[in-house]
């Protein structure tokens, strides 16, 4: 049976500062890594990160993740955040493995984004 824990990233821009969240893509990438951070810290197999856009979610923005290129770290890969300041980065490819190209319309909603441990990694494995 898979164990599952909800992580939920709502940081106000004051919390770490503007530098760090300068655009979508790269507040995604720093969310996934805290939410890998804990899943490898935890005895949970998976965790799943809420995740919404900055500015607001009364818009439409798409997730787009492409794959890694390599099954050991850094895994490399790169995601992007469109909408209201969207951005990408392959920052994430430090912590995470994403085996195949995950890609995700939402308007007025977040987006749910599974992370699971598999052979010793953290995997992101679907977006809801």
């Amino acid at each position: 049976m898979l164990r599952r824990h909800i992580f939920s990233i709502l940081l106000p821009a004051s919390t770490l500062g503007c530098a760090i969240l300068s655009d979508n893509g790269t507040r995604l990438a720093f969310a996934i890594e805290r939410a890998s951070r804990q899943l490898l810290e935890s005895d949970n197999s998976e965790i799943i990160l809420e995740y919404r856009p900055k500015t607001d979610l009364k818009q439409n923005y798409e997730v787009r993740m492409l794959r890694s290129l390599r099954t050991e770290a850094p895994y490399g890969g790169y995601i992007t955040v469109s909408g209201d300041d969207g951005g990408g980065t392959s920052y994430q490819g430090r912590f995470v493995y994403i085996p195949r190209p995950l890609h995700i319309v939402k308007h007025d909603e977040s987006t749910l984004i599974t992370l699971r441990k598999v052979q010793g990694r953290i995997d992101i494995v679907d977006l809801q």
